[in-house]
């Protein structure tokens, strides 16, 4: 890869936009590094760790579950008489609360990292090029210590694959320069 003439486009391929930042920062071009459309694409994964663990608002953990869960077999729980109604869906919102209680209590504080990257990226436009850089590179740095927020992306792996492609570039350009 000709890393003079590199350029990327595609932000929604997270591992590719890793080694595109890690790239720029190792040849200080953040000019052919769009943060918006990486932002923009990163945070979604993020938001939805949130929501699936309770830490989002009840109607996003119920949408979330609901993707996930049918009612099921909740049929035999409707009650129905002159003086109570309670229909499958009165019974599903009911159990969804009780789930959702259940996770926000359990990891209430454990993603504070990623709640903080979201709050950062709330006002992202505000901040200057540094904060920006470190904004994104939290990003990285999230995924390296919780996992899975980007499936199947090893940071470290990614890192070392850059810094060995860079390793090329510099001695390569050494010996054109010579």
């Amino acid at each position: 890869m000709n890393l003079s003439t590199y350029n990327y486009t595609n932000y929604w391929d997270y591992e590719e936009t890793f080694k595109h930042f890690l790239r720029c920062s190792l040849l200080n071009c953040w000019h052919r590094f769009n943060f918006e459309e990486a932002l923009e694409s990163a945070i979604t994964p993020i938001q939805n760790k949130l929501i699936e663990h309770g830490q989002g608002t009840l109607e996003e953990f119920m949408d979330h579950e609901d993707g996930f869960r049918s009612t099921g077999n909740l049929e035999e729980y409707i009650t129905q008489t002159d003086y109570i109604y309670i229909t499958q869906e009165d019974i599903h919102e009911a159990i969804m609360k009780y789930r959702y209680e259940k996770f926000k209590e359990k990891f209430s504080g454990y993603f504070s990292d990623l709640e903080e990257i979201i709050e950062k990226y709330n006002n992202w436009q505000s901040m200057k090029t540094p904060e920006i850089i470190a904004l994104f590179d939290t990003i990285i740095h999230s995924q390296h210590v919780n996992g899975d927020i980007f499936e199947d992306i090893d940071t470290e792996a990614i890192k070392e694959e850059i810094e060995q492609e860079y390793k090329e570039y510099t001695k390569n350009y050494t010996i054109n320069m010579l």
